[in-house]
């Protein structure tokens, strides 16, 4: 199981809401002065020391609960202002308010398609830093990844920052050779992991809990995102497998605090999408409802 490491990662203490310095923003926060809500009065008069003491190195602490990358201060503020135009063109193209994480996912990933995007190619070292990072973090088990998920609903208790677990079911209908072997096995496993690395953040984390499940949970994360992500990481997969027959990628999931407030509950109905997206061909991605 591949535990994607936040550069930050130092020590056990973690954020409150509206606490100071680089990586430190609540995504609440970033979110608010991203135009998801209104800001209130103690609010904007802390936006505006923030933007007092920092200057444009408030961007890179704006896109870090974003993004989990602490970008150069310049290619932050470009970045910051491509999102938030995205942002308002996505709600005005839909008809509905599109949240800040929502816009930033959708950004990035239609600016990776583009190479010849100025953002893109701004972006294109660090996002390749980040994700060379993520490839050699740690090794952890099913164990460590179920603390994990203790660990931020425990989060939400304190802070309300929301997080999703994702499952993923890949099948290979007619290849049951593919799999036969502990060697075969293992070289599916680093492969989907590597899959779920390119298309997720450097806080995000995965598993392998069994030969055809895999799980990917997403802190600081809400149920539309994680529909979002649950779509990219399928379509990232079955490209890559785009030669095995009969292939089938479904994605299950459930949030904090929507649908469950205990692991227990939130891996329950995790499992519960996922058997309903089985069934249902139109909607291989469902989250809990």
């Amino acid at each position: 199981m591949v535990r994607h490491q936040s550069k930050n990662s130092g020590g056990n203490s973690r954020a409150g809401p509206h606490d100071r310095g680089a990586g430190k923003l609540s995504l609440e926060l970033v979110c608010a002065i991203g135009g998801d809500r209104e800001l209130s009065n103690k609010e904007r008069a802390e936006y505006r020391k923030l933007h007092e003491d920092l200057g444009d190195a408030l961007f890179t602490d704006l896109l870090f609960p974003l993004t989990g990358v602490q970008l150069p201060v310049s290619r932050a503020k470009a970045l910051w202002g491509e999102i938030i135009r995205h942002k308002y063109l996505m709600s005005n193209t839909l008809g509905r308010p599109v949240g800040l994480p929502v816009a930033t996912l959708d950004y990035i990933f239609d600016i990776e398609e583009d190479s010849s995007s100025a953002v893109s190619q701004l972006f294109d070292s660090v996002l390749i830093g980040s994700r060379i990072a993520k490839d050699i973090a740690n090794q952890l088990d099913v164990t460590d990844f179920e603390s994990g998920l203790d660990d931020e609903i425990r989060r939400y208790k304190r802070y309300k920052t929301p997080t999703t677990l994702l499952v993923l079911d890949i099948r290979f209908k007619n290849d049951a050779d593919f799999m036969a072997t502990p060697e075969a096995l293992e070289a599916i496993d680093a492969q989907v992991n590597s899959l779920i690395v390119k298309v997720t953040r450097n806080l995000d984390s995965s598993t392998r809990f069994d030969p055809e499940r895999f799980g990917v949970m997403l802190p600081q994360t809400g149920p539309d995102v994680a529909q979002t992500a649950g779509i990219r990481i399928r379509k990232c997969v079955l490209e890559a497998f785009s030669n095995a027959d009969d292939l089938t990628v479904v994605v299950g999931g459930a949030s904090c605090p929507r649908n469950a407030r205990t692991r227990k509950t939130l891996m329950r109905r995790a499992e519960q999408a996922l058997g309903q997206a089985r069934v249902d061909a139109a909607e291989p991605v469902k989250i809990f409802s």
